[in-house]
Order: structure tokens, then C-alpha cells, then sequence
């Protein structure tokens, strides 16, 4: 019983700095694409946060504009930055909920001049998981403006598998 009540002693306050970091370091990775995030507690289980990235989205999926159509590819996410809030129901939950910017574009180019353009929209996650290393997907909607056509479009993209890694302190 003794031993039992020395080792609860020494796991509650790991188990308590799960939901208790003031500030929390996450790297979300997917094939040919990161972000970097850092975040601060701003209540008991929820975090402020930024975030800066970059890549190309690969094995992701744009489900609207259809990128097999004649006009759009899927959105290319070529650098982004983001502003979110995350909830942390449990150590092995994260929620966000965000606004995402960046450079990129949606639509097919056929001459050799072509520029990617701004988008601009929202992003919500859910990641599940162990302590440190989370998986999960990421669906957000987002406005790109091209810079050289002036063509603005609407466009839902699914990230499919984003695994995260975080470290809190």
C-alpha cells in the first residue's frame, strides 16, 4: 500500500503538466509539407496559438472547386501562417479551430507565367493520440484570389492524415 501511494505521489504531477503547460511547441507533419506552431494557455484546457508553414499537399484533397475538372487542380499550399485556439479535453485530444492565410493557388496554369495567389479562410482539426505524438485530419475552407487573373474562388480542402508532435513546458 505504501509503495502504491510513493508512486501516485510521483505520477500526479506528470500527469497534471499534460493539461498544465503555459506554453506548448507543436510540429504538424505530412508528406511534403510542415507547420510549426507555438501556443499559450489561456484557460485550464485551452491554448492560444500562431503557426507558420509551408509544402506542397500531395496525398491532401481539394473537394470543391473538383480538381479533375478542366479549370482547377488541387490547392497548392506553397506558405501559411494561422492564428488558433485549441482545446485539450483530455491529454490524448486536441480540438483547433483557426484562420489560415497564405500563398497558393487552385487553378490550372498554361502558360509559363502564371503566379500563385493569396487565400485567405478557416480550419478546424481534430488530433488523437498519445501524450506527445497525436494523428488526424484537418478540413478548411479558404478564398484564393489569383494576383494575375484576378479569378477569386471558394474551395473546401481536406488534409487526410496530418501527424502532430508536441512538447509542452
Amino acid at each position: 500500500m505504501r509503495s502504491a501511494l510513493v508512486t501516485l505521489l510521483f505520477l500526479v504531477p506528470v500527469m497534471a503538466n499534460a493539461q498544465t503547460a503555459a506554453r506548448e511547441f507543436t510540429v504538424d507533419l505530412r508528406p511534403f509539407s510542415a507547420t510549426l506552431s507555438l501556443a499559450w494557455r489561456a484557460a485550464p484546457a485551452t491554448y492560444l496559438g500562431i503557426g507558420l508553414g509551408g509544402g506542397i499537399d500531395e496525398f491532401d484533397r481539394t473537394l470543391s472547386p473538383d480538381p479533375e475538372s478542366r479549370d482547377f487542380t488541387t490547392l497548392e499550399q506553397l506558405l501559411h501562417v494561422n492564428a488558433f485556439v485549441r482545446q485539450k479535453p483530455s491529454a490524448k485530444l486536441d480540438l483547433d479551430l483557426g484562420a489560415r492565410a497564405g500563398i497558393g493557388g487552385v487553378r490550372r496554369c498554361y502558360v509559363s507565367d502564371c503566379w500563385p495567389g493569396l487565400y485567405f479562410g478557416i480550419c478546424a482539426s481534430a488530433m488523437w493520440g498519445g501524450r506527445h505524438f497525436k494523428l488526424g485530419p484537418r478540413l478548411f475552407w479558404v478564398r484564393v484570389r489569383e494576383i494575375d487573373g484576378g479569378n477569386t474562388d471558394g474551395v473546401l480542402h481536406l488534409e487526410i492524415l496530418t501527424g502532430r508532435w508536441s512538447v509542452g513546458w
